[in-house]
């Protein structure tokens, strides 16, 4: 009788569904960004901030893009929140 193992691979990639960090999506969000998809990457910054509200990089970086997308208010809210997150400072 002959046996026969299985295994499965998950393959990862920034656009997948596959993600479960908010640091993923920020990675997701950064490289949406960089390929001129706003709305993208808004939503995955968005995504970031639900898991890690304290994610001073995800505000900012959904400001810029939605500045680049002309929503002033919705930038400002953003840079406002995320000026008003307390740095830690690593030692």
């Amino acid at each position: 009788m002959k046996k026969t193992t299985s295994c499965k691979i998950e393959l990862t990639h920034p656009f997948t569904e596959n993600i479960r960090t908010a640091h993923e999506y920020f990675d997701q969000g950064n490289e949406k960004f960089n390929l001129k998809d706003y709305k993208g990457a808004i939503a995955a910054y968005t995504k970031a901030i639900e898991i890690d509200q304290k994610n001073t990089m995800s505000y900012y970086y959904r400001g810029r893009a939605k500045i680049l997308l002309q929503d002033m208010k919705g930038a400002i809210k953003d840079f406002e929140t995320a000026v008003k997150i307390p740095l830690i400072a690593k030692n």
